[in-house]
């Protein structure tokens, strides 16, 4: 049976990991691909990642910007303290 987080576990799950994974501090931006293949190694819920963005989104944990290509996530200062 695959583990079903709610949506702000999810959220705090990948601010953590861009914290202590990736080393990323307030202002910076989020490798996105790489947060997101690290968090699927973690979780057997595949709608997780979605909801946890949303979610971090939603609360101010993250900001987006859109480009050309992939959207730019950033992790604000909220964010960085949800971990």
């Amino acid at each position: 049976m695959p583990l079903k987080l709610t949506p702000e576990q999810s959220a705090r799950d990948l601010m953590s990991i861009a914290v202590h994974s990736f080393q990323k501090e307030p202002g910076e931006t989020l490798p996105i691909m790489s947060l997101a293949s690290e968090f699927d190694d973690r979780q057997t819920d595949t709608e997780a990642f979605g909801q946890g963005i949303d979610y971090a989104l939603r609360r101010g944990w993250l900001t987006v910007e859109s480009t050309n290509s992939l959207p730019r996530y950033t992790l604000t200062n909220n964010g960085y303290h949800r971990r």
